[in-house]
C-alpha cells in the first residue's frame, strides 16, 4: 500500500465531521422609552406615580436621591414623607442592558399639609389643644363652629369655657396656598370642681356628708381611707363610727375622662357619749359627780343652774358648794370638741348629810334639864347615857 503525505497544517477529512465553531453572542435592546408618566395622587404624606413605556425598568431620584431599586412595575407608593412639602421626582428608563433612555422632566408635588399628633389639656374653665405637623396655619372649630381662623402657633388656648363639660375641637390644617389638609379632632374634657362639704345629721356613730360642685363621680376618703368610688351623687351616710371622734372627710371629683378636679375636705366630729353617771361620797358640805364615756368633756347642772367653770376633761367632780341637808339634782351632759352637746345623764337626786352646828344645856333644874341644839337637819334622835329619850 501507498500512502500521501500530509501537511502538517492539514486536518484530516475525517475529523472534520468533529469540529466545533465558538462564536459569542450579545442581545440587542430597542432603546427604552417612558410613554407617560405622572402623579397619580398624593396625600400628607404619600405620592402615587404611575409610568409606562417600553423598558426593562427604571430609576426614580426623589429630590436627587434615589429611592427604589429598579423599580418595574407602575404605581410607585412613595410613603412616609412629610405634610406641606415639596418633592421632585425624575424617572429614567433603562434596557436589559442597563443602558438609560431619555428621562423624564422633572416631576414637582407638595404634600397636603397635615397633623401628626393632637392632645389636649384642661382646667375648670379652659382647654389647650397642642398639635403638631406640617402646615403654615390652621383653623380651629369648638363643636363645630369656628373661633379661630388663620393660626399659626401650634398651642391653641380656649377660655371661659363650662365646668365639667366635654367639647369637640377640630384643627383644619393649610398650606401658604390655602390648600387644605385632613381635619383632625380631640375630645377634651373640662376638670369637675367641688365647691362645699356641709354636714348633716350626726348622732355618736354616725354622719350625714353632704358636697356640693359640678362632677361625674366622686370618691371620698375619711381619715385617709377611701370609703367611696364612682359614686355619682351629693351625699352619703357613714357608719359605725366611734363616738366624739374627729373624722376628715376628703372627696375628690372625676369627669367623664377620669380627669381629676381639685378636692376638697372638711372635719366634723361625731356626738359624744355617757356611759355612766353617779354621785357619791355625799357629806354635809361636798359630793363626787363621776362620769365617764367619749367626749371632750361635760357640763354639770345643779339645780337648774351650771355649775361653774363648766368645763370638766376628767372622770369626775367634787362639789363643795352644797349645804347640809339639802336635796340637789344633778344633770351631767357631755359635749364633742365642736361644742356640740351629745349624750346626757337622767336626774341624779341626792340629799347632804345633816349637821348640828351648837348644843349647850339651857337650864338645869331639880330634875328637869333643858337642851338647846341648832344646825341643819330634819330632825334628830336624842340618847342619854345610851337610852333614846326622844327620836323624830
Amino acid at each position: 500500500f501507498f500512502f500521501k503525505q500530509k501537511t502538517a497544517y492539514e486536518m484530516p477529512k475525517w475529523l472534520e465531521f468533529r469540529r466545533v465553531l465558538f462564536r459569542s453572542y450579545v442581545l440587542s435592546y430597542p432603546t427604552p422609552v417612558l410613554n407617560l408618566y405622572s402623579i397619580a395622587s398624593y396625600t400628607k404624606d404619600t405620592i402615587v406615580i404611575n409610568f409606562s413605556g417600553s423598558f426593562s425598568y427604571v430609576t426614580i431620584t426623589r429630590n436627587g436621591a434615589y429611592i427604589t431599586p429598579n423599580p418595574v412595575f407602575s404605581p410607585l407608593i412613595d410613603a412616609s414623607l412629610n405634610g406641606n412639602t415639596t418633592y421632585n421626582y425624575v424617572i429614567t428608563p433603562y434596557d436589559g442592558n442597563g443602558n438609560s433612555g431619555t428621562a423624564s422632566n422633572t416631576l414637582t408635588v407638595t404634600t397636603l399639609p397635615g397633623i401628626t399628633t393632637i392632645t389636649s389639656s384642661t382646667t375648670t374653665t379652659s382647654a389647650a389643644i397642642m398639635y403638631t405637623g406640617y402646615f403654615n396655619y390652621v383653623k380651629v372649630y369648638r363643636n363645630n363652629v369656628l373661633i379661630s381662623p388663620n393660626y399659626t402657633i401650634k398651642t391653641y388656648y380656649d377660655y371661659n369655657l363650662v365646668v365639667d363639660m366635654s367639647y369637640l375641637y377640630t384643627v383644619v390644617p393649610y398650606s401658604s396656598l390655602d390648600i387644605s389638609g385632613e381635619a383632625v379632632n380631640v375630645i377634651a374634657y373640662t376638670l369637675p370642681n367641688m365647691t362645699s362639704i356641709t354636714f348633716g345629721a350626726i348622732t355618736q356613730t354616725s354622719i350625714v356628708v353632704n358636697f356640693y360642685g359640678l362632677y361625674d363621680f366622686v370618691t371620698i376618703k375619711r381619715n385617709g381611707t377611701t370609703i367611696a368610688t364612682n359614686l355619682n351623687a351629693n351625699t352619703i351616710t357613714d357608719i359605725s363610727l366611734s363616738a366624739s371622734t374627729a373624722y376628715t372627710y376628703i372627696i375628690t371629683p372625676y369627669n367623664k375622662s377620669n380627669y381629676i378636679g381639685s378636692d376638697i375636705s372638711a372635719t366634723t366630729y361625731t356626738l359624744s357619749t355617757l356611759t355612766s353617771s353617779s354621785v357619791t361620797n355625799v357629806g354635809s358640805n361636798s359630793a363626787t359627780v363621776n362620769f365617764t364615756g367619749a367626749f371632750n368633756y361635760v357640763i354639770i347642772n345643779k339645780n337648774n343652774n351650771n355649775i361653774l367653770p363648766y368645763v370638766f376633761s376628767g372622770t369626775s367632780y367634787i362639789d363643795t358648794y352644797v349645804n347640809p341637808n339639802t336635796t340637789y339634782t344633778y344633770i351631767v351632759t357631755s359635749y364633742n370638741k365642736n361644742n356640740v352637746a351629745g349624750q346626757l345623764s337622767s336626774n341624779i337626786v341626792i340629799v347632804t348629810k345633816p349637821t348640828l352646828t351648837s348644843l349647850k344645856f339651857a337650864q338645869v333644874t331639880g330634875n328637869t334639864t333643858t337642851l338647846i341644839f341648832t344646825g341643819a337637819f330634819q330632825y334628830v334622835n336624842i340618847t342619854r347615857n345610851g337610852t333614846a329619850i326622844a327620836t323624830n
